[in-house]
């Protein structure tokens, strides 16, 4: 932009006032020398203490204004131009709404470094100005030249910011980039720990494993060692007992020697003893059987008895009575039972026998003779049985 914006600067009037006056168009007068001077700071004050003394004299709020544009505060500079538009000065509000504009449009310069938005605002309420300062004094040149360099630069401005939109976008686009990059450099970075974490866990667990079946293998050659030890202890054992055994052998066979004699006696006298105990049992057993014998010879000869006694009873009438006087009493044992027919048996067989009797035997003293026989010849078997000689077998010898 070749052309800066142009500045009106009016000067104070000289007229004839009271005396109360006199020294705020004093202070007026000095102020406009030290601000065509470029002491604008100095000017300022001077325009502050006459615009003090007479608010309505709106000449020194607007050179107040002027001055402190010139030393950039322009905030302050807007309120004192509205200050000489308030002193409704006739002459002096169309110069008023000129410098506010040009006040706005050095607000937008500043803004526009920072704040696109705010620097179009400003931008846009100095046009206002301009157009208003325009209205009341249409011969204004150097307002309608402001009017349009500002219009101008609102354009630009907005081409301007659209560009710097899209490139903001580009730059977000390009800030969210590096943020993913960024992220996806960190999840890579994580990955890779995670990954070599879990390769440190493996390796971790290789070297446990392998401790483990070094640990395994140590335990079972100590086990297989210890087996071997003691299998080799009771070899040593073993062949210790199988060379005591023939020492224990030799010493229990002179022991033996030694004590043989009485060992065979005492085998013998068991043998002797269980040989009593056989023949005491088959005794016992053939008792019981000429007993039972007994009984069933009993059983048979009755009703024979009987018999004869009916053909008899005429002719041995003796012997009738003496058979009735010898049979057992019921309160008598069995053993009279047994010695009274074999006593009887005997006396028959003893007593003499009369000339006119026959030789026939009544048939039960045959009967009660043969039992004794029988009885006789069984004690005389036991009694051969115990005499009989025991040969015993000679006791093995080891030796």
């Amino acid at each position: 932009m070749t052309h800066a914006l142009r500045i009106c600067l009016i000067t104070a009037s000289i007229f004839i006032a009271a005396p109360a006056f006199a020294s705020v168009k004093d202070d007026v007068k000095e102020g406009n020398l030290l601000y065509n001077s470029d002491h604008y700071v100095e000017a300022a004050k001077l325009y502050g203490e006459a615009a003090s003394q007479e608010p309505s004299a709106g000449i020194a709020s607007f050179n107040l204004g002027l001055s402190r544009y010139r030393t950039k505060a322009y905030s302050p500079a807007i309120e004192t131009f509205n200050n000489a538009i308030a002193s409704g000065k006739a002459g002096l509000i169309p110069a008023a709404d000129y410098n506010i504009g040009n006040t706005q449009y050095r607000l937008g310069e500043l803004a526009e470094k920072s704040d696109i938005k705010k620097a179009k605002e400003f931008y846009e309420t100095a046009i206002k100005f301009y157009k208003r300062s325009i209205d009341l004094d249409p011969d204004n040149k150097d307002a309608k030249f402001n009017y349009e360099f500002v219009e101008k630069k609102l354009n630009e401005l907005a081409e301007k910011y659209q560009f710097k939109k899209d490139e903001k976008k580009d730059k977000n686009k390009e800030q969210q980039n590096k943020q993913q990059n960024k992220e996806q450099n960190q999840q890579n970075q994580k990955n890779q720990q995670e990954q070599n974490q879990q390769n440190r866990q493996k390796q971790q667990n290789q070297q446990n494993q392998q401790q483990n079946q070094q640990q395994k293998e140590e335990q079972n050659q100590q086990q297989n060692q210890q087996q071997k030890e003691e299998q080799g202890q009771q070899q040593q054992k073993s062949q210790q007992q199988e060379k005591q055994q023939p020492q224990e052998k030799s010493q229990e066979q002179e022991k033996r020697s030694q004590g043989g004699g009485s060992e065979e006696k005492s085998e013998s006298q068991k043998q002797k003893e269980e040989a009593q105990k056989e023949e005491q049992q088959k005794q016992q057993e053939e008792k019981q059987q000429g007993e039972q014998n007994k009984e069933e010879k009993k059983g048979s000869e009755k009703p024979e008895e009987k018999k004869q006694g009916e053909g008899k009873q005429e002719e041995q009438p003796k012997e009738a009575g003496q058979k009735e006087k010898e049979q057992p009493q019921p309160a008598g044992g069995t053993e009279e039972k047994k010695e009274k027919p074999e006593e009887s048996g005997l006396q028959a067989y003893q007593a003499p026998q009369s000339e006119g009797q026959g030789a026939e035997m009544p048939e039960q003293e045959a009967k009660m003779l043969l039992e004794g026989y029988k009885g006789e010849e069984a004690t005389g078997m036991a009694v051969r049985m115990r005499k009989k000689r025991i040969d015993l077998p000679e006791p093995s010898k080891d030796w």
